[in-house]
This record gives C-alpha cells, sequence and structure tokens, in this order.
C-alpha cells in the first residue's frame, strides 16, 4: 500500500509542477494564478496536508458521534461546496475568456476534487482510493487535470492566444 501511495503521490507531484511551470511561462497574470494554485497543490500532495486535513475530518465527525450519519452532514456540507464552486465556475465562464477560460474551469475543478476528498465522503472515498494499475484513481485525476492544464498553456502560447 505505501508504494501505491507514494507512486500516486509523485505522480501528482510531477505532474502538477510541469503543468505550473508550462502556466508560469505565459506570464500573465492569469496564467500566474494558475500556475500559483497548482503549485500550492502540489506542495499540499508533498507535506501530506490533503491527507491530514481528511483524517481530522473522519476523527472530529467519530468523536462528535456524526460518523455514522455523516452521509447527511457531508452531503450539506457538499452541497454547499458546489454551490460556491458553481459560483466561481460561472464568474469564470463570463469573465475570461480562450484558453485561460478552459485553464481556470480546469484548475477549479481540480481544488473542488481536493476538497471533495478532504471531506471523507466513504463511497467517494472508496473510488478515489481505488488501485488503476501502479497508484490510485485521484493520482489519475490529479494528473489527468494538471496536463490538461499543460496542454492548453501550451496550445495558447503555440497560437498566442495567452
Amino acid at each position: 500500500m505505501t508504494d501505491l501511495i507514494a507512486n500516486t503521490n509523485s505522480f501528482g507531484i510531477l505532474a502538477l509542477l510541469v503543468s505550473a511551470i508550462a502556466a508560469g511561462s505565459l506570464r500573465r497574470r492569469d496564467w500566474l494564478i494558475i500556475a500559483v494554485l497548482l503549485a500550492v497543490m502540489a506542495m499540499v500532495i508533498a507535506t501530506g496536508l490533503h491527507w491530514l486535513v481528511h483524517d481530522r475530518v473522519r476523527t472530529a465527525l467519530m468523536k462528535e458521534g456524526l460518523y455514522g450519519d455523516h452521509l447527511s452532514l457531508q452531503l450539506v456540507i457538499t452541497a454547499f461546496g458546489a454551490s460556491i464552486f458553481t459560483g466561481l465556475g460561472l464568474w469564470i465562464v463570463y469573465t475570461r475568456h480562450g484558453a485561460r477560460r478552459w485553464a481556470a474551469l480546469t484548475t477549479l475543478a481540480m481544488i473542488a476534487l481536493f476538497c471533495v476528498q478532504a471531506l471523507s465522503v466513504h463511497a467517494v472515498d472508496a473510488f478515489l482510493g481505488m488501485k488503476m494499475g501502479p497508484m490510485m484513481v485521484i493520482g489519475w485525476l490529479w494528473g489527468g487535470g494538471a496536463l490538461t492544464i499543460m496542454a492548453i498553456a501550451i496550445f495558447a502560447s503555440r497560437t498566442n492566444k495567452v
């Protein structure tokens, strides 16, 4: 299991940092913000902060006796978070254009994934932690999102649509 977690974390960190470099190389405010957010996500993975938050949420729910009925509480929190992320997504759609829009939306989706993981919804945990080849599903999602942003940044720089 340790190798599985190490492979997942290493792939996520590498993909996020490479994508942060690609986004930061475009040297525009929106792209620099995306680069910083990607680098912060890589640091969160490297330090294990996402697992710490995950474990603290679970422990707090158990301590309060809410873990058995944690689904209803987490659904409320998830609905609240979803409304915030939907609002941010709509703001991005209406204020950003071209490649910046898609990179910002992908970054927002990755931040939402980190938040969902921290909430410790059991069914989601089981899916994200499922082994898929050399790593867990969440590693493929981190990598896929990061590589999508990198591809968008490369496209933007090559077509001069920064």
